[in-house]
């Protein structure tokens, strides 16, 4: 979950891959449930290819068949392998303790989480921030929108309503854990006694910021097209620096353009390919992306630009024609004085269908109308903004020369266009990159009054007797111990209330 910084290519978000930008690193939908985010399915293990340029797999007649009993078993040492594994990979994603809830900082530029969950229960849309998203909405769905600017945590305020009082600004526990992953063992889960006490939490909730501001974003849904974020699709996403007319939403480089996602193959077909190119060095991976191929016409796993739409090096970030629209004379002077370059919304179903548009009827071969002449119609157009938009806008506001007095007084309205606009970031995890969870539960376990610690350990050595004796059997055998033996092992303790 890298997020993306203010000024970097990092506006740009890749659909194939992450958003703020979306880039290879970062996306929005990410849509959230129960355990995190949801993120892109592997597309299955590659097939070693020898030497001979062939693939080759084992025959199925060939393998050797697992047992049921095979099937479901597991050794210690893997298990522990597999949880040290996802421990690791748990601390890449998600490298902040979420012991810090934003709404005490006020409005502020920052990474929010639209919870469908909270917004279906009180009607109104709700985003919260990233420990929130963690310690309180964690069974919620929830929609990554990266960042917005003058936003404040919705959490424990009347917009969630339904999920009570903050968790981490109202804790139930005098000693709350300080570590995300001891959290989420002895802090996330409802205390068995613990009553609906949301009548009277209702009362006491705390009063949203006037200060938000809400888009379609908070539905799960983006860009002109009103669609939900789709990791599969091949089209760049980009989000408007401006955002006062949008709601800094997210833009297809198709919907910029006036078309919809999908409309252009981005794929190149086998036949299309090079002649005298290594055919296999082109096929997709085995699993999904190989489907796909097969559905496509052995499409080439590469995805082509955009035709007929600028390069991407070639500028910084954007602002969508919403916003340009709103403030037409403004920006239009800007677009002048920094030479940007402009992509015209011209709703149409197909490239050559916007060629004409754009041309007033006349025909040109693969005409790029945006770059060499304004188009003869008058269409909404979003402006490129170059790596260096800053300093450029900056000098404009510092010179504040007569003719460009009404775009300096919007820029100095505006100021994170020309200054530093920093995005919040939560305080870094400090625990101990080599602690297991096991180890820290054992240090939060220190954090408990003494009677409840010694009432805990007389049942866990309890229980580790029964399972000690229950396991005996199984190695002085040799045998498998598997997973329904073992679930049935807790059930029958449990049900003689162990």
């Amino acid at each position: 979950m890298d997020q993306p910084g203010q000024g970097k290519k990092a506006e740009v978000k890749k659909e194939s891959s992450k958003p703020e930008s979306m880039t290879e690193s970062d996306k929005p939908e990410s849509t959230r449930e129960s355990s995190g985010t949801e993120s892109m399915p592997e597309a299955g293990r590659k097939e070693s290819i020898p030497e001979s340029g062939k693939k080759e797999s084992m025959p199925k007649s060939a393998q050797p068949a697992q047992s049921n009993e095979e099937a479901s078993s597991i050794t210690a040492q893997d298990y522990i392998h597999e949880q040290l594994s996802l421990e690791k990979e748990a601390r890449m994603r998600m490298p902040y303790d979420p012991d810090k809830c934003t709404y005490e900082l006020g409005p502020i530029r920052q990474e929010v989480y639209a919870c469908l969950t909270c917004s279906e229960r009180s009607r109104k849309p709700c985003g919260v921030c990233f420990a929130c998203s963690i310690r309180c909405h964690s069974t919620h769905r929830l929609v990554e929108l990266f960042t917005k600017r003058e936003f404040s945590c919705d959490c424990g305020t009347e917009r969630t309503a339904g999920n009570g009082k903050c968790k981490i600004r109202y804790g139930r526990h005098e000693s709350r854990p300080s570590s995300r992953r001891s959290s989420s063992l002895l802090d996330m889960r409802p205390s068995l006694h613990q009553k609906d006490t949301s009548r009277s939490q209702k009362q006491i909730l705390d009063v949203p910021s006037m200060s938000n501001t809400y888009n379609q974003n908070f539905r799960g849904l983006f860009c002109s097209c009103k669609k939900p974020y789709n990791p599969m699709d091949d089209s760049d996403m980009f989000q408007c620096q401006f955002g006062q007319a949008c709601g800094e939403d997210w833009y297809h480089e198709e919907c910029l353009m006036g078309l919809f996602p999908g409309v252009v193959s981005r794929h190149p077909t086998l036949s299309e390919a090079k002649a005298g190119e290594n055919r296999l060095e082109t096929l997709s991976e085995a699993g999904i992306d190989a489907e796909s191929d097969h559905k496509t016409g052995n499409c080439v796993g590469e995805v082509l630009p955009m035709p007929e739409f600028p390069s991407l090096d070639t500028f910084e970030t954007i602002v969508c024609w919403k916003c340009v629209q709103k403030f037409p004379e403004q920006f239009a002077r800007l677009a002048s004085l920094l030479h940007c370059q402009k992509v015209y919304y011209v709703p149409s179903g197909s490239l050559e269908e916007r060629r004409r548009l754009l041309s007033g009827g006349e025909k040109h071969d693969n005409a790029d109308c945006e770059s060499r002449k304004r188009p003869r119609r008058s269409f909404p157009y979003t402006i490129l903004l170059g790596k260096d938009f800053k300093s450029q806008i900056r000098r404009l506001v510092q010179e504040n020369q007569p003719q460009n007095a009404s775009l300096v007084k919007l820029m100095k309205e505006f100021a994170f266009m020309y200054e530093e606009d920093p995005i919040y970031k939560p305080p870094e995890d400090t625990d101990d990159e080599s602690s297991s969870i096991f180890e820290m539960g054992m240090k939060e376990l220190s954090k408990v009054p003494v009677e409840q610690a010694i009432t805990g350990m007389e049942a866990y050595e309890k229980i580790k007797s029964k399972l000690t004796e229950f396991l005996k059997p199984f190695a002085e055998q040799k045998k498998v111990v598997t997973k329904d033996e073992v679930t049935r092992f807790f059930d029958a303790e449990l049900g003689k209330g162990v």
